[in-house]
């Protein structure tokens, strides 16, 4: 497979005046199957080091309060606005992310528009009710900070990505359910349209 890597110019000038001979394509393959080797490296070593019952301890310790399951709480917002949105509002919100799509601009960025409509809360609120939860959390300071800034971050991106990979699917079961029923009337008038064309048979042969 095949991808593009946006890399500023003044990082690649730097690059190659380092390593003039430098394939930058197999330098970049190389550097991220290291860093992928490093991940499975220290990922063995806290398995081996049988890390599991200090990180329990540790997490009760903490008090801390687990992240949202964003991608799930996407997906229930998503259904809620699937079931409550008017025909005409969906038109108008398709329309939109087709507009946006061939403008090249992001979608993930108006999903907080479009969530909070038909009785979602959106990423906001969810966010809200979290960092309420951590305010009450017996723990270091810098562990809740981190805590709802990972949340900010990392939260948004899987909240957006959700739901907006829910309202696709919604979407692509419509467009197949009209292409279903626009074959099925077709064939059903190609039927009556044959039928209609057969000779009849001369009353002596009947």
């Amino acid at each position: 497979m095949r991808i593009g890597i946006n890399v500023p110019n003044e990082l690649l000038k730097q690059v190659k005046e380092a390593f003039p001979s430098v394939n930058v394509s197999q330098f970049f393959r190389e550097a991220l199957q290291d860093r992928i080797k490093e991940e499975q490296r220290v990922k063995e070593r806290v398995r081996t080091d049988s890390m599991d019952a200090p990180i329990g301890r540790l997490e009760q310790e903490t008090g801390m309060p687990p992240e949202p399951d964003w991608e799930g709480l996407a997906w229930d917002d998503a259904a809620t606005w699937v079931r409550n949105v008017t025909p005409e509002d969906w038109s108008d919100c398709v329309e939109d992310m087709d507009a946006l799509r061939e403008e090249g601009n992001p979608l993930d960025l108006y999903v907080g528009v479009w969530s909070l409509q038909n009785g979602s809360i959106g990423f906001v609120g969810h966010l809200t009710d979290y960092e309420a939860q951590l305010t009450k959390a017996v723990a270091p300071r810098s562990l809740v900070s981190s805590a709802r800034h990972d949340a900010w971050d990392r939260g948004q991106r899987e909240y957006r990505r959700a739901w907006l990979g829910y309202i696709y699917e919604v979407r692509r079961l419509i467009e197949q359910r009209r292409k279903e029923r626009y074959e099925r009337i077709k064939a059903e008038y190609d039927a009556a349209l044959r039928a209609s064309r057969e000779p009849e048979a001369p009353e002596h042969l009947v």
